[in-house]
């Protein structure tokens, strides 16, 4: 680092160790240093470093950001050790306080900034940082999010605990919660800003919600009576335009970003490495409008944490065995493992990718798959299985007591419900890819659930019995 470059960020980390301070606008001033020719191409610099020393917005008739944002953590590392201070190190090891509560908290009025310790930052472990890194690189590296297994294994090399970091993190930055094996690893956009390049990845997020905000808007003007909707190849094609390169690699990363904001989407379809689309939900685009940086997308987004709306299986007050009601709950419900186990796994990682059409299609499949298990059917199709297992006689597999009026509907009604379902999305998620909004998916998955749960635990009607017997014998 040169000396133009140091007396820059000195200036940015005096500016941004003060409490509330998120920005500044260039020009500005830097005494002895002339801006064209010293500020800004140290601010050039000093942002394309590998990794950054600051973040910012840029302009494309600018090579330099004109609005900085902040300093990241190779920056604040920077300043100390130009200071000669480890207070701010110390404290970090320290770690007093949760990180949800370090990244909501500033640094007190009338506090000295001649530290450099970042306001608002996170105070973290070195385990929740090497996890929050590693992460972060591996999505920026390869446009999909990293298995637990992955995660584990290069923590584990390091002598650190992956599912500490998780659990000690908490909801705020990491969306998996006890994740298995299999299971992807996903970093909310808070989780992401934390990270040492994190600023590169949400500087993206940015810029692809700029361009859904517009797209909404002239959506709007044009007075469409259709969704609101992205495509891969629309925002490949505005990107390539704009920026004169080929921004296809970027489109991917886009797609999964987009994904963790709980406002701007109204359902998806495809897959990011393939052809995708994202349907802008109206009102929660429009919050975002005029939105630049970081701060100013938190402040539009809210410090409520609210989850969307989601569907659980929870047993009925009725006393009905086997039967059970749905309830709409949110950040307060049960998690959703109260689906069916079966059900639960085939969709999981499905819509915590966002792929809601796909986890449903694969929720779909756990009920003539577990028909056939019962039952050692392999040669009917998946509808005429259905209606066959089910049937109003129970000869096949039988949910209750057929004597009494209550059992003989129920045993129909759910042959009735489960063709339905099936007729309704299975035969249409094969053959096209509709959008499914997220509460409509979940809403679909616990009525599968519902119908797995019955299927499980029903009797062996008389064809199924004498079956069995004749097998024995």
């Amino acid at each position: 680092m040169n000396d133009e470059m140091r007396k820059v960020l000195t200036l940015l980390g005096e500016h941004f160790g003060q409490s509330g301070v998120h920005r500044l606008d260039t020009p500005f001033a830097v005494d002895g240093l002339h801006f064209e020719d010293q500020v800004a191409p140290a601010l050039r610099r000093l942002a394309t470093g590998s990794p950054p020393f600051i973040t910012g917005v840029e302009v494309d008739q600018l090579d330099y950001p004109a609005v900085i944002t902040g300093i990241t953590e190779r920056g604040w590392s920077e300043l100390e050790q130009a200071r000669g201070s480890q207070e701010s190190t110390a404290s970090r090891a320290d770690g007093p306080e949760s990180p949800a509560q370090a990244v909501r908290s500033t640094t007190p009025a009338g506090s000295s900034s001649s530290t450099f310790t970042e306001p608002g930052r996170a105070v973290l472990t070195e385990e929740q940082r090497v996890f929050l890194d590693w992460v972060e690189d591996y999505f920026r590296t390869n446009a999909t999010w990293p298995t637990f297994r992955a995660v584990d294994s290069a923590l584990d090399r390091s002598g650190l605990d992956a599912t500490h970091a998780i659990e000690t993190l908490g909801p705020d930055f990491v969306s998996s919660r006890q994740p298995r094996d299999d299971e992807l690893v996903v970093l909310t956009l808070d989780g992401l800003s934390l990270a040492d390049h994190g600023g590169q990845t949400i500087g993206l997020f940015l810029k692809a919600l700029s361009y859904c905000v517009e797209r909404e808007r002239r959506h709007t003007a044009e007075e469409d009576t259709q969704p609101c909707a992205v495509s891969r190849d629309e925002l490949s094609e505005h990107w390539r335009s704009s920026a004169g390169e080929n921004q296809a690699p970027l489109v991917a990363h886009a797609f999964r970003l987009l994904l963790l904001d709980q406002w701007i989407q109204g359902g998806s379809s495809g897959y990011p490495d393939g052809n995708w689309a994202l349907t802008l939900n109206k009102r929660g685009t429009r919050r975002y409008r005029g939105v630049q940086t970081w701060e100013e997308y938190k402040a539009r987004r809210g410090e409520d944490r609210t989850v969307p709306i989601a569907v659980h299986y929870v047993p009925a007050t009725l006393g009905m065995e086997g039967l059970s009601t749905l309830r709409l709950s949110g950040a307060d419900a049960p998690s959703r493992g109260a689906l069916h186990p079966r059900v639960e796994a085939a969709c999981r990682d499905r819509f915590a990718s966002g792929f809601h059409a796909d986890g449903v299609l694969q929720a779909l499949k756990v009920l003539p798959a577990l028909i056939r298990e019962r039952t050692g059917c392999v040669d009917k199709r998946e509808a005429d299985l259905i209606g066959w297992a089910l049937q109003r006689n129970g000869s096949v597999l039988r949910l209750g007591d057929l004597s009494t009026d209550f059992g003989r509907d129920r045993q129909l009604g759910a042959q009735q419900m489960a063709l339905g379902v099936w007729r309704a999305f299975r035969h249409v998620l094969t053959h096209d890819t509709p959008v499914i909004q997220p509460q409509d998916a979940e809403e679909i998955v616990s009525a599968v659930s519902c119908l797995v749960r019955l299927v499980d635990g029903a009797e062996l009607g008389t064809v199924l019995q004498e079956i069995t017997t004749a097998r024995v014998g």
